[in-house]
């Protein structure tokens, strides 16, 4: 009977060890799996660590960037527009315009300017009258008509001409306006006609010299305008417009 007895408890021992190592192992059951950590050997479900892997890497391996950081951009951007900024926030325009221009005398005249800003820029305006018989008479006479004292016939008939080359610099005060300081030489004359067909220039009407300009240019999407004041030695007046595109 004792020999029976110590069997059943080999028995009941044996097999309770062997249960044991199934479920501390993880090699029988599916449901768990064993993982090596610093602490040792722990025991998961296998349905959750590779989630929990997953989970880990998504955590520690995405950037992130905090509220903080974003305002301080978008507070250093905003600065950087209220003061202006450098010269590449502009864009740079080529621009050709036709420009007509009208002086006190009174006096007309056409013609072209052609420049490119950025910032800074540079233009190219010339300026002519159509008629060119005042600046060619070789005859001059006084304010009254008077030639060597002599008082000369004239018909009526009164022509003048005019021609102007300015040079200058221009600034950008803002993405849409931009001014403008030149200086260059040109030229107006007018000349009376004589009765048998003579032009005779009136040296009082007349003159040439040095010409200065100050003006605005505005760009508006393709297109431009322009105002100018342009003057002869700082003796006469003449009021100039222009309407032009932009190249690029």
């Amino acid at each position: 009977m004792k020999r029976i007895v110590l069997l059943l408890m080999c028995i009941f021992t044996l097999s309770c060890v062997q249960i044991q190592a199934q479920t501390t192992g993880g090699k029988k059951n599916k449901g768990f799996k064993t993982i090596k950590t610093n602490a040792g050997k722990s025991v998961l479900p296998s349905y959750r660590s590779k989630k929990h892997l997953n989970l880990l890497k998504d955590r520690y391996n995405t950037p992130t960037m905090s509220n903080s950081y974003a305002s301080c951009e978008n507070i250093s951007d905003s600065k950087r527009k209220r003061s202006g900024g450098s010269s590449s926030q502009y864009s740079k325009i080529t621009f050709f315009d036709l420009n007509y221009a009208y002086s006190t005398d009174p006096q007309h005249s056409f013609g072209a300017t052609f420049g490119q800003v950025r910032r800074f820029g540079y233009y190219i305006s010339a300026m002519t009258g159509l008629k060119y018989s005042a600046l060619n008479a070789d005859v001059e006479c006084d304010q009254t008509g008077f030639v060597d004292g002599e008082m000369q016939y004239y018909s009526g008939r009164t022509t003048n001409s005019r021609y102007s080359v300015i040079c200058g610099l221009m600034f950008r005060l803002a993405e849409p306006v931009a001014l403008k300081f030149g200086a260059g030489y040109g030229a107006r004359a007018m000349a009376w006609e004589t009765e048998d067909g003579l032009w005779i220039r009136n040296s009082y009407y007349s003159g040439s010299g040095v010409e200065l300009n100050a003006g605005l240019q505005v760009f508006i999407n393709k297109f431009n305008l322009s105002f100018d004041f342009v003057s002869n030695s700082l003796k006469t007046a003449e009021f100039k417009i222009g309407l032009g595109i932009n190249i690029n």
